[in-house]
């Protein structure tokens, strides 16, 4: 992973992020996609535990999605409407306040945790390296405040 990639270990661009989540409300509307506000928050916060270890969801990993997808995820935008693992779509209605402080703890604990801690598997792409899970969430987290306006 190359290090001029933005991540959510560095100060500067973590407190960017903060910002965003912190600028969303329940009005928020989506440019793209099926869910609303909540469920995005709900989204990208389970993506986060599963990382964190904090959520264990069964492997969805498979030769395309480590070999193929995973390089393509880490090098390039995210693009709009890119389909979604199984266990990471959120189809029922989520509390978005609950969300929303919940996705500021795990930014926070993810940041805290930085590159050189421990890290689960990602359910499609398999082992990451501490870099690229920061270089992830800060660009997956990114990605859906676009999808919000943020």
């Amino acid at each position: 992973m190359s290090s001029i990639a933005k991540t959510v270990f560095n100060e500067t661009e973590y407190s960017e992020l903060m910002k965003k989540v912190e600028g969303m409300t329940p009005e928020s509307k989506a440019g793209w996609g099926k869910m609303d506000a909540a469920q995005m928050l709900a989204h990208v916060n389970l993506t986060i535990e599963t990382g964190l270890g904090v959520t264990s969801l069964p492997s969805e990993s498979n030769w395309f999605t480590r070999t193929i997808i995973k390089p393509l995820a880490l090098r390039r935008p995210l693009m709009k409407n890119s389909p979604t693992a199984k266990s990471f779509r959120m189809k029922e209605e989520k509390d978005f306040s609950t969300e929303k402080q919940k996705l500021l703890r795990n930014l926070k604990m993810a940041h805290e945790r930085g590159a050189n801690g421990a890290w689960k598997p990602h359910i499609s792409f398999g082992p990451l390296t501490g870099e690229e899970w920061g270089a992830l969430i800060f660009k997956h987290a990114s990605h859906h405040m676009e999808q919000f306006g943020r």
